[in-house]
């Protein structure tokens, strides 16, 4: 029942994927039946399939911490955390950056790239950089606690001289170090 414009590569050939294409009540008046009855086999029928599923490999999980990415998580639960006034998100925020700042951030001063199971050797991008200095600056509105307000400071130092072109203004991407 797959459009075979809509599976590029043959995944769902001569295979049915189930849809709820009506309302409970409009099925149970075509079949005669209750609204309480179709809803049982469907959960019915929801159960077999979660079973079924079991039985399949499951898809890889990548795990993998990446600084920028997890620095826009941080910035949005920050604001999100102010907007709202949730103490959670701002907690939850607060621990990313502490995390950031124990595990991806080297003893002289340089971020890390990635995490999956330990640090990894490349250093950070000058997104990585832009978006924890970001993240920083919104934890500090959040919380007032001087901290990210000091490593933002010290972010900016290491970016501007890892990524600062002094010939046309702007910033590279990659430092020297990384080409």
């Amino acid at each position: 029942n797959i459009p075979p414009d809509c599976d590029e590569n043959g995944e769902f050939k001569n295979k049915n994927v189930l849809v709820q294409v009506a309302e409970i009540e409009d099925t149970a008046k075509k079949f005669n039946k209750s609204s309480v009855e179709i809803k049982g086999t469907i959960n019915q029928c929801k159960s077999k399939l979660f079973y079924a599923r079991q039985d399949r490999s499951h898809m890889y999980l990548d795990d993998t911490v990446i600084t920028s990415w997890n620095s826009l998580m941080v910035s949005s639960l920050a604001k999100a955390g102010k907007i709202l006034k949730n103490e959670t998100l701002v907690q939850k925020a607060e621990k990313v950056m502490q995390f950031l700042r124990k595990t991806m951030y080297t003893q002289d001063g340089y971020l890390i790239r990635s995490f999956r199971e330990a640090p990894s050797k490349v250093h950070g991008f000058a997104c990585d950089y832009a978006f924890t200095i970001s993240a920083c600056l919104d934890t500090y509105e959040t919380t007032a606690n001087i901290e990210w307000l000091e490593w933002a400071f010290e972010l900016q130092g290491k970016m501007d001289e890892q990524f600062w072109d002094s010939k046309s203004p702007g910033y590279f991407m990659t430092s020297e170090s990384q080409q």
